[in-house]
């Protein structure tokens, strides 16, 4: 309650020793009803905003929860279970971090881009007499990066 009380104190007192900028303020305004209006616009369209990015927010999170329940859960099998030990040494790979694997990832999407607008070119600007030599060159470098990969 004696918060309560205080606030109303605080308020009161705005009112009976307003602050001398707000009379200069309501002199402004008083004169110019057009500015009122502008930044009563603004704020109109600040919060229609704000409340656009919610329910795009909202709508988001509902589309994860309905894709989230149309897993059916009780189809996934366990094929196999890996038990290590305390004592028992596994060369595994360290831990991947969130910023490693989104590095990863884009590597990923920019190799297939490279392969995509390679196939491009070859399909618009190779000639139809070359193709089968460019195949054959492609073959080969496929197989050399592959074999040198394995």
């Amino acid at each position: 309650m004696f918060n309560y009380f205080t606030k109303l104190v605080e308020q009161y007192t705005k009112v009976l020793i307003p602050p001398s900028d707000v009379k200069e303020k309501l002199l402004k305004d008083a004169h110019n009803p057009r500015e009122i209006l502008d930044r009563v616009m603004y704020r109109v369209e600040w919060i229609r905003h704000q409340e656009r990015e919610k329910k795009k927010l909202e709508d988001e999170k509902e589309k994860e929860r309905v894709a989230f329940a149309q897993v059916d859960w009780h189809d996934f099998v366990v094929v196999e279970t890996v038990d290590f030990k305390d004592n028992e040494a596994a060369n595994l790979p360290p831990p991947v971090s969130k910023e490693q694997l989104g590095a990863r990832v884009l590597a990923q999407e920019r190799y297939e881009q490279i392969q995509v607008s390679y196939y491009n070119f070859l399909k618009i600007y190779v000639d139809k007499d070359c193709l089968p030599f460019v195949h054959y060159c492609k073959l080969h470098w496929h197989k050399k990066t592959c074999s040198s990969t394995l």
